[in-house]
């Protein structure tokens, strides 16, 4: 009897023991599960704050939306929420040469460096703590090196705990360069690593751990969805100021180009000019010098968009002044130079061809600076030919190398001669593949023109015409202009 007793105690205790060992492991669990479900909120939580303060940026009609800005919130609440000391994002980007590299985008806090140790300009500086900061902002990491780089190309995080122990951490002598434990995750966006976060020992001095690298890499990639729509938002941005300055642009030059062409007897006269899709600054004109003289000039200037544009405005005021009543193209071109060449910057210049035709006597006096060589197509159904003179742009020298090298060359012209002035864009059309027209095509529909004897009109727009059936719709990067004259029989005085 006393033997079943016992027994019947023993399983009773056993039985007690095994269902608090349950009720241990459920209560273990239950808790588990509510620091699952807390972290669950917090993450939550983060998130909304982190939306609504970057969303704040998006509203403030006054704040000026950039990478930056939103670099520097993100960062802020990533020291927050991880409890850290300091942090830096680092992003990528193409350098000069193209290859890519991170630099820092963000900075908070007293950050050491992760890559290469100080030398001796730490020891020497008057703000340690500055000059820290100016070698991590000056100093990029390239994809693979160090921690930052691993973390770049692999776009997976890391937690390192006990950082003293690591020996890919540097290590460093002053107390506020040491590194006690660090997280580090990347910006991942479809699948693509944009850049890296890197946080620094805790206020509390604990280590991280997995918990906080979870919730770090939580926020970052709802960071790099920011950072993708603003890059986004600025490219558009870019894109409608490019597009509004190509307009105006286009505009500008259109404005500077003659309403008319001029209606002379013997002298038949036409012209055609296309905006390339970026606006190159081709501009002709026709220049009344005297009662016996016109003047033809073609030109074409270097820069783009707006500034091309406006140089070039500036350019036919200056000519407008100087050529009526000179009849050397020649000290047009000089004193041209001498006018503009100061206010030109040193990535742009002019190229010009300036012609002055006698209408009485058919005598031609041309110049050349820098710009392509005309081509004149004998009456007789000679093969075209180059009208050559020395020259040199615009605004590429002084006026004593200008004035040497420019000079006049004069030709008799007769009936049924014609004369093409045109810019490089004619001859550099290209289709989609890259081929150009080339001045072989130039010569030949010239030829055929005299050949056929159609007029000044016609010669040009067919010129025209056999450009962009060429080019076949595609893009081109340079405006294309010709001005084309022929002579014909008879002459007359303006």
């Amino acid at each position: 009897m006393f033997e079943i007793v016992i027994v019947e105690n023993l399983f009773f205790i056993i039985s007690f023991l095994a269902f608090l060992g349950l009720v241990i492991v459920l209560t273990r669990k239950v808790k588990a599960q509510e620091r699952k479900i807390a972290t669950l909120h917090q993450e939550k939580e983060i998130m909304y704050n982190f939306v609504y303060e970057v969303s704040e940026v998006f509203s403030d009609d006054d704040a000026e939306i950039n990478e930056a800005s939103i670099l520097n919130k993100v960062l802020n609440q990533a020291i927050r929420v991880s409890r850290g000391r300091s942090g830096a994002i680092y992003m990528a980007e193409d350098n000069s040469e193209g290859d890519t590299e991170l630099r820092v985008g963000s900075l908070n806090g007293i950050f050491p460096p992760l890559t290469d140790s100080f030398d001796e300009g730490l020891r020497n500086a008057f703000s340690k703590i500055k000059y820290v900061e100016k070698v991590i902002k000056k100093t990029p990491v390239t994809p693979g090196q160090g921690l930052i780089g691993a973390t770049y190309v692999t776009g997976r995080g890391m937690v390192i705990g006990n950082a003293s122990e690591n020996a890919l951490v540097p290590k460093y002598e002053q107390d506020y360069l040491k590194i006690e434990t660090l997280l580090m995750v990347p910006f991942r966006y479809c699948g693509k690593s944009l850049g890296v976060a890197v946080i620094v020992n805790r206020v509390d001095d604990r280590e991280f751990d997995e918990d906080d690298l979870v919730l770090l890499q939580a926020l970052m990639d709802q960071a790099a969805i920011t950072i993708h729509f603003t890059r986004l938002n600025i490219n558009m941005d870019e894109k409608r100021k490019m597009d509004y300055d190509l307009t105006l642009a286009n505009n500008i030059q259109s404005s500077l180009l003659p309403k008319g062409i001029p209606s002379l007897n013997g002298i038949e006269i036409g012209a055609f000019s296309h905006s390339a899709r970026q606006v190159g600054g081709d501009y002709y004109d026709f220049i009344r010098v005297d009662d016996e003289h016109i003047g033809f000039i073609v030109a074409d200037v270097s820069g783009k968009g707006v500034p091309g544009a406006m140089m070039m405005s500036i350019c036919r005021t200056v000519l407008q002044l100087i050529a009526p009543g000179c009849l050397s193209p020649a000290e047009v071109l000089k004193k041209a130079n001498s006018a503009l060449s100061r206010d030109l910057t040193m990535e742009m210049f002019i190229t010009m061809s300036y012609m002055i035709l006698n209408i009485k006597t058919k005598e031609l006096v041309y110049a050349r600076a820098g710009h392509v060589y005309p081509l004149l197509s004998i009456g007789n159904g000679a093969e075209p030919v180059e009208l050559k003179s020395p020259g040199m742009g615009v605004g590429l020298a002084d006026a004593d190398v200008f004035n040497l090298i420019i000079k006049d060359e004069t030709i008799q012209l007769h009936e049924g001669d014609i004369i093409i002035n045109y810019t490089d864009g004619v001859v550099e059309a290209q289709t989609e593949t890259g081929q150009e027209w080339g001045i072989l095509n130039l010569i030949e529909n010239l030829h055929i023109s005299a050949l056929d004897n159609r007029t000044a009109m016609d010669t040009a727009n067919i010129i025209s015409e056999k450009v962009f059936d060429f080019v076949g719709g595609s893009p081109q990067y340079d405006d294309i202009t010709a001005v084309v004259f022929k002579i014909t029989a008879g002459s007359s005085l303006f």
